[in-house]
């Protein structure tokens, strides 16, 4: 909710400040999404002076029907793993009434690749940046060459596009992040009673991580078009091309009816069904009953006739009938591929297998055990067996498998095995004899005999089975080098992180005023809310800080006190992470003169106001009355 001309506008003893005053960014709750700005509390390190600031806010009436939602937020630092959590405990005011809780745990590493004390990352981060030029000049080069519409319309070069637009700004990210970072970390040192939000730098290391799986995705994708070289992945890809259009207009009908049934249930289920209580959430939880996980119950449950209706066709017509469709086209397609895609004659099944029994038998000195023989294909042919039915000339020895040694067999196989994956020439009666034909003659018999379309992969020369293994051997090194420098923004230690501080703030149950036992999520109403930053909040926050005791031997790296003399332990939680300032409340507010209550209704709502101070001054009275009587029982039980 966007406020404008508020500077300076006083609530309750609070100032309303803007978001660049507060280096905030918005804030998504649970039920909608808020500008920023608002008015704002500073509590304290001390748990007394603490305890203070929440009763006078509660005893003026800080909260109140014009509140939309109240933050409480606060940034810690670890400097065992050198990493900052962004905090944000939040509680949403809808206007029907009661309060809807959420939280949000953000962590963020100090370092980046470039100061990483892991040497090895700041390592792959060079590679991966030199590569990155490399393939910039290449792609240059090619755009130069065929020219740009040509260039264009290639979808494995407008990928390479993005993977190096993706590339470089990452680069720039991490030249700035740490010095950001390291600065507010200075700065939290020289004034320990300011608050340092990290907000910006938290946003944009969450576009950057997103940009980086992004770009890993992208990186390994690509490997589709160097494995193209057998026979079954160029049939795979080819049927992904030749059904695009057909998958493009079943698409557009799937989309209708899906939509359609999302909108059905978002109005049929809505006020009933949480899982349909939005429209993108209906899309979400349609996509889930296409993957066979639903409550059938809930869904007779919010509608006993429409319900059973509802399921039931979108069962019949997505499942049975929609998905068919889907599976008929790539099915049909396939076929039809399978038919036409034909390879002419690649040398790369007898290259890698040339490689793999070389480094099987490179250490062999008896002649009878070195069964390799070197082919003379420098024409381009294949070797033709001798009068006894064995080739002279090829590394595939024409040699019955019973005279060799177990090991040598294996390994004959294996080298066989690599041979006819990559190679589609056909076997006569025995399957290790070739037919003489060189690569030309053998595709135009091909050709003649099928009388259909036929797709080629041309690797018919030593030399461009060379080249192709150096271009594929040059991307996996670009593919690991992107995945390291890609997960360096992540530790495993971030997870445990979030997931500690979740369950200390937000994860165990808290007692109310009434007495009642509750979760953070099962917070309903505004005195529920108070009673959980009076209580939990403030023993979560303080009840783990370090004693005096204990000051003496915690030492933080030349982490002094502030200028004020503040003591350190004032400011540690769960004895290893320390606060970047004190928390802060914030609470955004709706404008002013934009509620129009009813006279009756709004006093109704004060006298239950004053009926709710009354019960409150009660039970505080009560409770005041009940630990009078306790503390005389024990006195009188010690006297006797």
């Amino acid at each position: 909710m966007k406020r404008r001309g508020q500077k300076g506008v006083m609530f309750a003893s609070t100032k309303f400040y803007t978001v660049s005053q507060l280096n905030v960014n918005p804030i998504r709750g649970e039920i909608k999404r808020y500008y920023g700005a608002g008015h704002v509390k500073n509590l304290s390190y001390e748990r007394m002076i603490n305890e203070e600031i929440l009763e006078t806010l509660k005893s003026s009436k800080w909260i109140d029907r014009g509140t939309r939602i109240v933050v409480v937020e606060f940034v810690l630092f670890n400097y065992n793993s050198l990493m900052f959590d962004n905090v944000k405990i939040l509680a949403e005011l809808p206007p029907v009434g009661g309060i809807v809780t959420s939280h949000q745990f953000q962590a963020v590493k100090l370092h980046s690749i470039w100061s990483d004390a892991d040497y090895s990352v700041f390592i792959a981060a060079i590679i991966f940046y030199l590569m990155t030029t490399f393939y910039t000049f290449e792609e240059i080069g090619e755009l130069i060459t065929i020219g740009s519409v040509k260039y264009l319309k290639s979808v494995w070069n407008l990928l390479d596009i993005s993977v190096l637009l993706m590339s470089y700004l990452s680069l720039i990210y991490n030249m700035f992040h740490h010095k950001y970072l390291n600065g507010i970390l200075e700065k939290s040192k020289e004034n320990p009673n300011h608050f340092w939000s990290i907000d910006k730098i938290c946003f944009w290391n969450l576009l950057y991580i997103d940009m980086m799986g992004i770009c890993v995705f992208l990186v390994w994708i690509k490997i589709f078009k160097y494995i193209s070289i057998n026979k079954t992945m160029l049939q795979f890809s080819t049927t992904l091309k030749r059904c695009a259009k057909d998958l493009c207009g079943f698409a557009v009908m799937f989309f209708i009816v899906f939509l359609a049934y999302a909108q059905l249930g978002l109005l049929i289920f809505g006020t009933s069904h949480p899982d349909f209580r939005e429209f993108g959430i209906s899309i979400i939880t349609l996509m889930r009953m296409f993957l066979g996980d639903f409550e059938y119950e809930l869904i007779e449950e919010a509608n006993h006739i429409l319900g059973p209706i509802y399921f039931l066709s979108y069962v019949l017509f997505v499942f049975f009938i929609l998905l068919n469709m889907f599976l008929a086209i790539i099915n049909d397609t396939y076929g039809t591929v399978k038919d036409e895609v034909n390879q002419g004659y690649s040398k790369f099944g007898p290259y890698l297998a040339k490689i793999l029994q070389k480094c099987f038998w490179w250490r062999k000195k008896d002649p009878e055990h070195n069964i390799l023989k070197h082919t003379n294909d420098s024409k381009g042919q294949l070797p033709l067996k001798d009068s006894n039915g064995h080739s002279s000339d090829t590394f595939y020895p024409m040699t019955n498998e019973g005279s060799l040694p177990e090991d040598d067999t294996l390994r004959l196989r294996i080298s066989e095995l690599i041979r006819e994956y990559f190679e589609d020439l056909p076997f006569d009666g025995n399957r290790l004899q070739r037919v003489h034909l060189n690569a030309k003659e053998n595709d135009d018999i091909r050709r003649t005999k099928s009388g259909i379309k036929t797709t080629t992969v041309k690797y018919d020369t030593d030399e461009s089975v060379r080249s192709a293994l150096l271009e594929i051997l040059i991307y996996v090194i670009f593919l690991i080098t992107t995945t390291i420098v890609a997960t360096a923004s992540r530790h495993l230690y971030m997870f445990y992180f979030n997931q500690t501080l979740e369950k200390l703030f937000t994860g165990r149950e808290m007692e109310t005023n009434y007495g009642v036992e509750v979760r953070f999520e099962e917070l309903v109403t505004t005195a529920d809310w108070w009673s959980f930053l009076q209580y939990k909040f403030l023993d979560d926050l303080h009840g783990e800080m370090l004693s005096s005791t204990e000051n003496e031997t915690f030492s933080l790296n030349n982490k002094t006190n502030g200028k004020d003399g503040l003591a350190k332990w004032q400011r540690v939680v769960l004895k290893d992470n320390i606060l970047l300032g004190p928390p802060r409340l914030r609470q955004i507010r709706v404008k002013e003169n934009t509620c129009h209550v009813n006279e009756a209704f709004l006093s109704l709502t004060n006298r239950i106001t004053l009926l709710e101070d009354v019960l409150e001054q009660l039970i505080a009275d009560m409770d005041l009355i009940l630990r009078n009587i306790e503390g005389k029982q024990k006195r009188t039980s010690k006297k006797e």
